[in-house]
């Protein structure tokens, strides 16, 4: 009994280190909000439709701050302290206990009350025991509760969700920074149309009104070369230093994934192959994977890896389009275009230093992987199809291919004085 309790103990004065604010701190977080906030706060605030919310992306790019962030807005919107807790499942103490217990312990801990909203939020959700399970029972039965998880190794998330907690969540896809959001974070001056216009509202645009608002954005090229080195991810597009930066991208965010996330969550016996395809994958970004080729030269099965693809992409480290045909559909044996998730991330992982911008393909590679992440952050939810398409016979080639209802929006990627694309004859 005298461990139970001490086990106890422990665990009230983890859960009150971790929520100052029951003992009446005030909490100081970023001031800067990346773009997700909004939906995560709006999807909180929907109390129609009772689901969890669970923010799934790549390490580093914010989760953490988006879940402080969002105990600050609640505090100032006037929800008791004591009504909210957060908490890091990846702490070791809380590793082996049952959300259920931890939930118990808080409820006498920051003594709320039971006849208003609590709010949980749940960071690397992912290592809690039976949380899928835990999550459905308090969706189904808790009404007053509402609950926000983050998890680093989607696939892990998703697929253990999919078995025990299958339409309890509402998936919010957080990606490393986009370019808007890094001036933002540091603080650079906007171009003279503000708010920046949509992809909707820009190739809506004459020709003119393109090139007039190209040249307000001059001031932004040595920004946009910075941001492609080491601004895909808050921490490090703060940094001055660019060794620095790469340093922890390459430490925090790769080896953690590799090394950590990969062996727990996947299985993975060894993590050299994963690391030697995610480093073909960096330097071939944006390039046609043949799988077939990958055998011979890694020596390994087109089941190996076919799953170390799957996984790499699952673990938020790359990600793929499809070739489309000319009414949009996927070819049967279809040959993947592969990117790594962020381009600050292959170029910390390459070692790239600001010399790539005068190596026209290398700018080349890291530009086409920064603007098609970004056009998957822009159409995720709405486009039926995100592809590319490539003519068989003459080998011609649009970047990306974005199918929305009723139409197709072909987009080719240029860093260059001299952007003009030629008409491709049908």
């Amino acid at each position: 009994m005298a461990n139970s309790i001490e086990y106890t103990l422990e665990i009230q004065n983890a859960l009150r280190s971790f929520n100052p604010w029951w003992q009446g701190a005030k909490l100081s977080v970023k001031k800067f909000r990346r773009h997700a906030f909004t939906t995560v706060q709006q999807a909180v605030a929907e109390t129609s439709q009772q689901r969890a919310v669970l923010l799934v992306g790549p390490r580093r790019v914010g989760k953490t701050t988006i879940l402080l962030q969002l105990v600050e807005a609640l505090l100032s919107a006037g929800v008791p302290a004591a009504q909210i807790m957060y908490v890091s499942l990846d702490h070791p103490l809380l590793r082996a206990v049952a959300i259920e217990t931890i939930f118990k312990i808080y409820a006498e801990a920051a003594e709320s009350d039971p006849t208003q909203t609590v709010y949980l939020l749940l960071d690397e959700i992912h290592y809690a025991k039976d949380w899928a399970t835990w999550v459905k029972l308090f969706v189904d039965f808790r009404q007053n509760t509402r609950i926000v998880a983050t998890g680093s190794a989607s696939f892990a998330v998703q697929t253990q969700g999919q078995e025990s907690a299958a339409g309890r969540f509402l998936t919010i896809r957080i990606p490393p920074l986009l370019f808007p959001e890094y001036l933002a974070l540091r603080e650079v001056e906007p171009p003279a149309r503000s708010p920046l216009p949509t992809l909707d509202e820009f190739f809506a645009m004459t020709d003119r009104d393109r090139a007039h608002f190209a040249a307000t954005c001059n001031h932004l090229q040595a920004h946009l070369q910075r941001y492609l080195l080491v601004g895909g991810f808050p921490e490090t597009a703060s940094m001055a230093d660019l060794e620095k930066a790469q340093r922890l991208l390459r430490e925090d965010v790769l080896e953690a994934v590799i090394k950590r996330d990969l062996v727990s969550f996947f299985s993975l016996r060894t993590v050299t192959d994963a690391e030697n395809l995610f480093l073909y994958i960096c330097l071939k970004s944006g390039g046609i994977v043949s799988v077939q080729e990958l055998c011979s030269a890694m020596e390994l099965t087109k089941v190996t890896i076919n799953n170390l693809l799957t996984v790499l992409e699952q673990a938020g480290l790359i990600f793929r389009l499809a070739p489309l045909d000319l009414s949009g559909k996927k070819y049967l044996k279809a040959r993947y275009k592969y990117y790594a998730v962020d381009a600050s991330l292959r170029c910390a992982v390459l070692l790239r230093t600001s010399a790539i911008f005068a190596d026209n393909r290398e700018t080349g590679i890291v530009t086409e992987t920064a603007a098609v992440a970004h056009l998957v952050a822009a159409f995720h939810h709405r486009a039926q199809t995100l592809g590319y398409w490539r003519d068989a016979k003459t080998q011609k080639e649009v970047d990306a291919v974005v199918q929305l209802p009723g139409e197709f929006l072909p987009i080719e990627i240029k860093y260059r004085d001299d952007a003009a694309i030629k008409k491709i004859p049908a």
